[in-house]
């Protein structure tokens, strides 16, 4: 979700969902984060930030006191944020449970991110090195909070999931970099159709 309430749904979002209650729950997650208003929150937290960085900056200039102030300050913003993400996966859940989906779907979609984000990192595709910066929280106890929403619901099986369906409308759909409009490996962008790189 960005500010203004707007959404955006990715070909790759769509290609890691496996049925149309997992697309769901993400929709509704994001759809959360307008509902809680937490890009205003947010925006209201970094321009503090901001100007907390600013005074210690110009007060204590370089030294290792206000390098710990600054590393608060970041730290401070990443926690912000993983409540931010928690409440936004509890509103979802309702949401889609509400709505007649499978409640479990964010759970499901959580641990396929989660295989994806493993796969990613292993591939050297990633740095999980700074995950204490994270803006989300690690995704076990996601998972873990999701399934409990969701059990407010019923047991697993409950809702509508429509594999099939959402499965045949996807069937096709293009993934990743397409050559016609250039794509980035490592750090090169790379336009066939126009020969160039850089």
């Amino acid at each position: 979700a960005l500010p203004g309430g707007y959404l955006y749904i990715t070909r790759g979002l769509l290609a890691l969902a496996n049925d149309s209650a997992e697309l769901a729950a993400v929709i509704a997650h994001e759809m959360g984060h307008v509902t809680a208003n937490h890009g205003l929150q947010r925006q209201q937290l970094e321009a503090e930030e901001g100007f907390a960085t600013k005074v210690v900056s110009d007060v204590l200039g370089d030294s290792p006191t206000a390098k710990a102030a600054l590393i608060r300050g970041k730290l401070r913003l990443a926690q912000f944020s993983r409540n931010q993400e928690l409440e936004a996966d509890g509103i979802g859940i309702k949401s889609i449970g509400e709505a007649g989906f499978d409640p479990f779907a964010a759970g499901r979609f959580l641990q396929s991110m989660s295989a994806y984000t493993d796969f990613r990192s292993i591939s050297g595709a990633t740095d999980a090195s700074l995950d204490f910066l994270a803006t989300h929280p690690n995704t076990p106890q996601r998972i873990d909070l999701a399934q409990r929403h969701a059990r407010q619901f019923g047991a697993p099986g409950v809702g509508t999931r429509d594999r099939d369906a959402f499965l045949a409308g996807i069937d096709g759909l293009l993934y990743g970099d397409t050559p016609e409009e250039g794509y980035v490996r490592g750090e090169t962008f790379l336009h066939p159709g126009l020969g160039v790189s850089f």
